[in-house]
């Protein structure tokens, strides 16, 4: 692995404004308009290109700090003899390229993801979020050129501006990102001070973001064109994904919807009617006597929508969880619960503990 800090001529612990002037002044001694016809200026020129690629990075450069090599690009070495033992299926190498590069080679940005959180009602009734986020647009001080002065940004000359390289194995041919130019297909003396010849940077842009009713967790909303900004102006889109937030009484299982409900114990002996909380509303539901300790049933059509924007619901199931007294029963209704008679069974005599003796 190449010594990117020894390329530089800087220490490890350089600032990045050390990195831009470094680059800078490397860059001016290889430049291949200063040394033609050197192929070992060339050679350097191309190595002084990647170092700064990694360490003008801030993530890059924690990668290549912590020992990971092939940071940008793939380096396909000696196992390019063998096209499939790259750990990897071949379909997905396309895949990889095709939402990285146009059809000219140029480097897209990539759509943006975002995750907002909601609770189950606003899921359920469908809501308006305000979400605020980073993208890249074009650097206002070069104009997306990556150079204030434009005499000083050349034609990449390894892949003649195209952006990618192509390596080949007989029937077998993969192209790449360029790693002279790191796939933007040029080459400068001078960058932009403010972008580092990316041509891009960063702003922050407020959206709103109509939610409709019936989404379920992880659900993916495409929002066009208000992601990173291309190359030729256009925007890509913001993906926004669904989180919803575990709720105290309902979870939600597909179209439908499963409810907690605590109850005091005495439902269970003398029943009656009560309000059980559902997404649609308070409703009311009788506990017949004598209900037993297992008590779930089934409230149809008051479940989830069967699909976004839905009004079709499924089902919502309610268990019934018995909630006992914490303290302070007067001791003439314990004696009165003693007395009640369970099934016409007879039990042994059971001493009380209380004194911490064994009965």
């Amino acid at each position: 692995m190449l010594d990117y800090y020894k390329i530089l001529e800087v220490p490890k612990d350089t600032s990045q404004e050390d990195i831009k002037k470094a680059f800078r002044k490397q860059a001016l001694k290889y430049h291949p308009d200063r040394n033609q016809g050197n192929k070992e200026s060339e050679e350097k020129f191309k190595e002084v290109n990647e170092a700064y690629e990694t360490l003008s990075d801030e993530s890059k450069r924690r990668r290549y700090d912590l020992g990971e090599s092939n940071i940008g690009g793939f380096n396909f070495g000696e196992n390019f003899n063998n096209p499939f033992s790259f750990g990897f299926d071949p379909v997905d190498i396309m895949s990889r390229f095709t939402s990285h590069f146009n059809r000219e080679g140029r480097q897209q940005k990539e759509n943006i993801q975002y995750v907002v959180s909601i609770t189950i009602h606003e899921a359920f009734n469908g809501c308006e979020k305000e979400i605020e986020y980073e993208r890249f647009v074009k650097c206002k001080q070069c104009n997306g050129q990556g150079s204030e002065n434009l005499s000083d940004i050349k034609v990449c000359p390894e892949c003649k501006g195209h952006g990618t390289s192509t390596a080949s194995n007989g029937f077998f041919t993969i192209s790449s990102r360029c790693q002279y130019c790191n796939g933007s297909g040029k080459m400068f003396i001078t960058r932009c001070s403010l972008c580092g010849g990316s041509g891009f940077d960063k702003e922050k842009e407020k959206v709103k973001v109509k939610i409709p009713p019936g989404c379920q967790n992880n659900n993916g909303l495409k929002i066009r064109e208000k992601g990173n900004q291309q190359e030729d102006g256009s925007f890509s889109d913001l993906i926004v994904f669904i989180k919803i937030i575990e709720d105290s009484i309902f979870s939600i299982s597909g179209s439908n919807v499963l409810a907690n409900i605590k109850v005091p114990l005495h439902y269970a002996i003398i029943g009656g009617k009560i309000k059980i909380p559902t997404l649609h509303g308070e409703k009311e539901h009788e506990i017949k006597p004598y209900s037993g300790d297992k008590y779930v049933f089934e409230m149809n059509g008051l479940g989830y929508p069967s699909y976004i924007g839905a009004k079709q619901y499924g089902s919502q199931y309610v268990h019934i969880i018995w909630e006992f007294p914490s303290s302070g029963i007067p001791e003439e209704i314990i004696e009165s619960i003693k007395n009640i008679p369970v099934n016409n069974q007879t039990f042994p005599e059971y001493t009380s503990t209380s004194s911490g003796k064994d009965a």
